[in-house]
């Protein structure tokens, strides 16, 4: 695949009753830490704060091999999204911090993988990176369908 603007690459499809509410450029999308570059879609049902919670994110990274937010040191499960020479995994949770743990054992002991707020899919294609992070009410199958929507605006 030829290398594009990250803002030239968004997904065609979004399951039905999402719409696009926000575009951010640069590390405050969430996305890849570290990443100033990049770009994250965010598509919620509403404009309520609970529909915020619910969101889907789509973040666009120009730089390969990018690990998604909250993903770091947990391998996944291999995934087919359709996309020639890519390389996409799916992940059923995130890294989630315990305060009290925290507090009272330190940092190394505090971190938990949570499978019940949100799951994610990274793709890699060796020039670019995509994550696709939804909550986990949001099927992992329209995970796999947004992601291979990426390929019909390239």
């Amino acid at each position: 695949m030829a290398i594009q603007s990250q803002e030239t690459i968004s997904p065609s499809y979004i399951p039905g009753g999402f719409g696009l509410r926000n575009i951010i450029r640069g590390s405050e999308g969430g996305g890849f830490p570290g990443d100033p570059q990049q770009v994250t879609y965010v598509y919620t049902r509403g404009w309520s704060r609970s529909d915020f919670r619910s969101q889907i994110s789509v973040h666009v990274s120009l730089s390969p091999g990018g690990t998604l937010a909250g993903t770091a040191r947990r391998p996944g499960t291999p995934v087919d999204v359709g996309i020639a020479g890519s390389r996409a995994v799916y992940h059923d949770g995130q890294w989630r911090l315990d305060p009290a743990i925290a507090a009272s054992r330190g940092l190394d002991e505090a971190f938990y993988w949570d499978t019940s707020l949100r799951h994610s899919i990274t793709i890699q294609d060796g020039q670019q990176t995509y994550g696709i992070r939804a909550d986990i009410e949001i099927a992992a199958t329209e995970l796999v369908k947004i992601a291979r929507s990426l390929k019909s605006v390239r």
